[in-house]
Protein backbone atom coordinates (compact mmCIF):
# COMPACT_ATOMS: atom_id res chain seq x y z
CA UNK A 1 0.00 0.00 0.00
CA UNK A 2 1.44 3.67 -0.65
CA UNK A 3 0.44 6.62 1.02
CA UNK A 4 0.16 9.80 -1.36
CA UNK A 5 1.28 12.85 0.15
CA UNK A 6 0.37 16.67 -1.89
CA UNK A 7 2.02 19.48 -0.56
CA UNK A 8 0.73 22.52 -0.90
CA UNK A 9 1.62 26.45 -0.35
CA UNK A 10 0.34 29.06 -0.17
CA UNK A 11 1.45 32.91 -0.46
CA UNK A 12 0.55 34.55 2.97
CA UNK A 13 1.21 38.25 2.99
CA UNK A 14 1.75 39.79 6.94
CA UNK A 15 2.22 43.67 6.86
CA UNK A 16 3.94 44.53 9.92
CA UNK A 17 4.19 47.74 11.80
CA UNK A 18 7.33 49.62 11.17
CA UNK A 19 8.11 49.83 14.64
CA UNK A 20 7.17 46.18 15.83
CA UNK A 21 10.14 44.25 17.16
CA UNK A 22 9.41 41.19 14.37
CA UNK A 23 9.68 44.00 11.40
CA UNK A 24 13.16 45.33 12.86
CA UNK A 25 13.89 41.12 13.10
CA UNK A 26 13.16 41.07 9.34
CA UNK A 27 14.89 44.14 8.19
CA UNK A 28 17.83 42.56 9.87
CA UNK A 29 17.56 39.30 8.29
CA UNK A 30 16.78 40.73 4.68
CA UNK A 31 19.78 43.06 5.57
CA UNK A 32 21.99 39.52 6.52
CA UNK A 33 20.71 37.91 3.13
CA UNK A 34 21.88 41.02 0.94
CA UNK A 35 25.42 40.58 2.56
CA UNK A 36 25.80 36.83 2.17
CA UNK A 37 26.01 36.80 5.99
CA UNK A 38 22.63 34.07 6.50
CA UNK A 39 23.53 30.03 6.79
CA UNK A 40 21.18 28.15 5.91
CA UNK A 41 21.28 24.32 7.44
CA UNK A 42 18.81 21.67 6.43
CA UNK A 43 16.77 19.56 8.56
CA UNK A 44 19.33 16.80 8.75
CA UNK A 45 22.24 19.03 9.48
CA UNK A 46 20.45 20.42 12.28
CA UNK A 47 19.33 16.81 13.84
CA UNK A 48 22.17 14.69 12.54
CA UNK A 49 24.44 14.78 15.79
CA UNK A 50 20.70 14.12 18.02
CA UNK A 51 19.39 11.05 15.57
CA UNK A 52 23.28 9.55 16.07
CA UNK A 53 22.79 9.79 19.63
CA UNK A 54 20.06 7.74 19.83
CA UNK A 55 20.70 5.66 17.23
CA UNK A 56 23.83 4.97 19.09
CA UNK A 57 22.13 4.62 22.39
CA UNK A 58 19.71 1.93 20.57
CA UNK A 59 22.54 -0.07 20.04
CA UNK A 60 24.05 -0.26 23.48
Amino acid sequence: MSDNVTATQETTIFYLDGESPLYEDMENILERKESNQLKFYTHEEIWKEHNDRILQSCES
